[in-house]
């Protein structure tokens, strides 16, 4: 009986082996610097955008091995969010939104509320509030209006 269970348990312990070694395994990072949280982390083709709790943006072309300050010139509290379309960079914070045109080089601010979260449908982006509810952007983040039609009145500001 012995011999019969050799062959089930040898087979056994080798695929276990197999398979544990052929998943992928996550690899850490040369960033943020100076022992910030991460908070807020996107991609956009090859280019990765983070955002700490420490006020700062940090952007690296070389899939996180290196990481360079972007936030120069422009002040927020911290990136809750961020997201990418295309060359564009969104970044929600306690006052609005951060939009770039040019992946991080220059920023522009819209004020509107604590931007929490992005989201996207076609070319329409939205952006979720922490109290003011719903904002949707048809222009590329140009302007934003509320799109709060329909929600209950506990996560929009009442009217």
């Amino acid at each position: 009986m012995a011999s019969s269970l050799r062959f089930p348990v040898l087979w056994v312990a080798l695929t276990s082996i197999s398979v544990l070694s052929s998943k992928a395994q996550w690899v850490p990072t040369n960033g943020p610097p100076g022992g910030a949280f991460v908070i807020s982390l996107a991609a956009s083709d090859s280019l990765l955008f983070l955002g700490t709790n420490s006020s700062e943006l940090y952007r690296s072309t070389d899939n996180g091995n290196n990481w360079r300050k972007i936030n120069f010139g422009v002040t927020f509290y911290r990136a809750e969010a961020i997201a990418t379309l295309g060359s564009d960079v969104f970044i929600g914070d306690i006052g609005g939104v951060l939009r770039s045109t040019d992946r991080g080089e220059h920023w522009t601010r819209i004020e509107f509320g604590d931007v929490q979260g992005f989201g996207f449908l076609g070319s329409t982006i939205f952006a979720g509030t922490f109290i003011k509810g719903v904002f949707r952007s048809d222009d590329n983040g140009t302007t934003w209006v509320a799109s709060n039609t329909g929600l209950p009145q506990q996560i929009t500001p009442p009217t």
